[in-house]
């Protein structure tokens, strides 16, 4: 006599095991981003640091922050979207469950 886990209950597994993967990989794009952000903000203080040393660089040196400021804002937003999706997985979960 063999027993079998009935079909809606392997298939309520399979998707708290895709919504487990999908928190995941969102933890590791959200790790990815909080990493640019620092590398960002690095960036900026070696900039604001050279200018300090260097004032007829000035306005050379405005564009380059502009654009780092742009990339750090970038990368909250992805921090930001990266934990939504995160908590639209965890809510997938129990709805799975309750499913079975």
């Amino acid at each position: 006599m063999t027993s079998s886990i009935p079909q809606d209950v392997s298939s309520t597994l399979d998707a708290i095991s895709l919504g487990i993967d999908d928190i995941s990989l969102a933890l590791s794009v959200s790790t990815l981003g909080v990493d640019d952000i620092s590398f960002t903000l690095d960036t900026i203080s070696c900039i604001l640091e050279w200018i300090s040393s260097k004032p007829d660089c000035i306005s050379f040196s405005l564009p380059v922050i502009s654009l780092t400021f742009t990339v750090t804002s970038l990368a909250v937003r992805d921090v930001s979207l990266t934990s939504h999706d995160i908590s639209l997985a965890v809510d997938d979960v129990p709805l799975t469950l309750h499913d079975v």
